[in-house]
């Protein structure tokens, strides 16, 4: 995977830098980010499975809204694995 770019937003917000990776056997710009909040503590990483299926996984303090933990969980279908 090589880093296709990194943005960090002008917003105020949860969110302080999107990380995206790209991996040249694939046609899809980017095929996983990592999204750190405002202290660069890693909130979810998404990525492409080996059947181009988008798969995340999300702080399980963020999801239930208890802060950061630095556990994170699945999220299929929207459910917490």
């Amino acid at each position: 995977m090589r880093l296709i770019g990194s943005v960090t937003p002008k917003v105020v917000g949860a969110i302080a830098r999107i990380t995206v990776y790209d991996d040249a056997a694939t046609k899809r710009i980017g095929d996983y980010a990592e999204i750190y909040n405002s202290t660069d503590d890693l909130i979810a990483i998404i990525w492409f499975d080996g059947f181009g299926i988008v798969r995340s996984a999300i702080d399980r303090g963020i999801v239930l809204n208890k802060g950061v933990e630095g556990v994170l969980v699945l999220v299929l279908d929207g459910e917490l694995v």
